[in-house]
């Protein structure tokens, strides 16, 4: 579709309405925003886009006569395709495309898709890190936190994209074609706005609707919503499971590759070049000849046919087997003095300084993800050719300028465990912070939390919304000065900001919160006692398997204790 030609709509200013309006002007094509707040500020949003762009508003209450006057909507993944502003262009026919369809739209290079109702965030990072092991130009966007339209006219005809996709942004796919899919698992979610389970599982589906026999759709054995979905999978189904060995796979001993059932039946030499798949078909050849590669202890010619158990044998460099399987140049990590507070031989819990990110949220970024893994390599824990399978990684988030606990698996099986423990809630996770007022009796609160995407801010309502997530918090207070609570909390559900709005919304924000917080009382803590951060700090955690780990808060949470038990706010 030629979009230069078309008069198009975006229906919303948040990020993903701004990141595909920008999309659209680097382009050369100009676009109109619609918004339901009046008052929006356009400058504001001119401001975040190219230089020169064209760009018009349209604000207000939806009329439907838009419909008409534009001829593609382009729909942010936050707004239903049952709204209005969607359903007016369905009923005329007229194009309705998401951000994802956007940017494929304009994107190049093979595009790896993972879905699933958990597990996104994590599978799509580390699919990432496994394709920096074999492209040079990879990136990692969609749900996990960079938009793909603001990358989108960055990739190359060689790029691999890993693209993390919710149930919400395949709402409004329709030519978009991975060359990978996959789709983790299918639990309850969304259910207010999706309606059914049927409905929830068959828009995870769609994201392989467009795919071919040529590539491929990941899905999940254990699950049997996922599983049946091989049966009408028009891409070639591959199946994993951690309950059981399947037929499809490669089992390595060593430098011996033994032949699964499903690779039995084929030809020796198209399983090499599958194998070895950057190597040309002379080279393949050459080494059969030379028994540098030999089958069951033999030499062979490569038109033999596999069976079951077979086994391969290359006597291959390993230079030479990396280049040719599509392995890359060697990765430098970071290193720093990492606040350790347990390690064995599976895990490693850190107490991490106020102002690091626990993950990337830009390639350039530096998080404690990359410092955790230079650690690793550093203490020879890891070896650099494990990363060619396994990347170490965080399983719990703190915000930015939250401190204290972050567990991340060194191994597989440390992954796999800390994952599932943090998915089951079987771990407890307090927290301390210093909050404005004073709060006399411990409480157990409940509420529903909504995300405003423009904004980045989380808010808190008692009543349930389209969209809104339930959340539970407990406190108690530890110590009670003149005018400031020292606060132990108890996280019972893990949301975005959820503790920050959380306190914020009973009228006790956390001092040095910029986002949530009073900047009156933020001002006077800072000017007396350098608070920089949010005194919010992740200090406990008690395992089902009696384990309590614990993190002495930073240095600026202490003077800032000890300032509020000498000294009241001034009014």
């Amino acid at each position: 579709m030629d979009l230069k030609s078309k008069k198009i709509l975006i229906a919303g200013a948040g990020i993903s309405g701004i990141g595909a309006a920008a999309l659209l002007g680097k382009a050369g094509i100009p676009a109109a925003i619609y918004d339901g707040n009046e008052a929006l500020d356009q400058a504001a949003v001119v401001a975040k886009l190219p230089e020169g762009m064209e760009v018009s508003f349209e604000l207000g209450e939806f009329k439907e006569e838009l419909a008409d006057k534009y001829d593609m909507l382009i729909l942010s993944p936050g707004i239903s395709i049952h709204q209005p502003v969607a359903q007016a262009f369905y009923v005329k026919n007229k194009p309705v495309w998401g951000e994802i369809e956007l940017a494929s739209h304009f994107a190049k290079g093979k595009i790896a898709a993972i879905t699933g109702t958990n597990g996104k965030t994590t599978t799509t990072a580390l699919v990432g890190s496994i394709l920096r092991e074999y492209y040079q130009s990879v990136f990692v966007v969609g749900n996990i936190g960079i938009p793909f339209t603001s990358v989108a006219l960055d990739t190359t005809e060689d790029s691999a994209i890993a693209a993390e996709i919710s149930s919400f942004q395949l709402e409004t796919t329709i030519d978009f074609q991975p060359e990978v899919s996959a789709v983790l698992n299918v639990t309850p979610d969304h259910l207010d706005r999706h309606g059914t389970m049927e409905v929830y599982a068959d828009t995870k589906f769609s994201i392989s609707k467009k795919q071919n026999k040529d590539q491929v759709i990941v899905l999940n054995y254990d699950d049997p919503i996922t599983r049946a979905m091989a049966e009408k999978a028009t891409a070639h189904p591959v199946m994993f499971s951690r309950l059981e060995e399947l037929a499809e796979g490669i089992i390595l001993r060593d430098d011996t590759f033994i032949i699964k059932e499903n690779e039995a039946g084929q030809r020796f030499d198209k399983y090499l070049k599958k194998l070895l798949k950057e190597a040309p078909s002379s080279f393949v050849y050459k080494m059969l000849r030379k028994k540098n590669i030999v089958l069951n202890g033999k030499k062979a010619d490569g038109s033999e046919k596999l069976n079951a158990r077979d086994e391969v044998k290359l006597f291959l460099a390993d230079e030479t087997y990396d280049k040719f399987a599509g392995a890359e140049v060697k990765e430098s990590f970071p290193t720093t003095a990492l606040d350790i507070v347990y390690e064995d031989e599976d895990i490693l819990i850190i107490n991490k300084p106020a102002g690091m990110l626990s993950q990337k949220a830009q390639p350039s970024d530096i998080s404690a993800n990359e410092y955790i893994i230079g650690y690793l390599l550093q203490s020879r824990a890891l070896k650099e050719t494990d990363l060619r399978t396994f990347r170490p990684s965080v399983c719990n988030r703190l915000d930015r300028n939250t401190s204290g606990l972050l567990t991340a698996g060194k191994t597989l099986k440390g992954l796999q465990d800390l994952s599932e423990t943090l998915k089951k809630r079987t771990v407890k996770k307090y927290y301390l912070c210093l909050v404005a007022g004073c709060i006399t009796a411990p409480q157990h609160l409940k509420g529903y939390l909504m995300k405003d995407e423009r904004q980045n801010r989380v808010f808190i309502s008692k009543e349930k919304t389209a969209d809104a997530l339930c959340i539970e918090t407990e406190y108690e207070p530890l110590e009670v000065y003149q005018d400031v609570t020292l606060l132990q909390v108890h996280l019972i559900t893990g949301r975005s900001h959820q503790i920050r709005a959380h306190l914020a919304s009973i009228g006790h924000p956390i001092i040095g919160d910029s986002k949530y917080g009073n900047e009156k009382i933020n001002h006077f803590y800072r000017e007396r006692t350098g608070v920089k951060h949010q005194l919010l700090h992740a200090y406990r955690m008690i395992f089902a398997d009696g384990r309590c780990v614990e993190a002495a808060p930073p240095d600026e949470f202490n003077k800032a204790i000890c300032y509020a038990n000498q000294n009241a706010i001034e009014q």
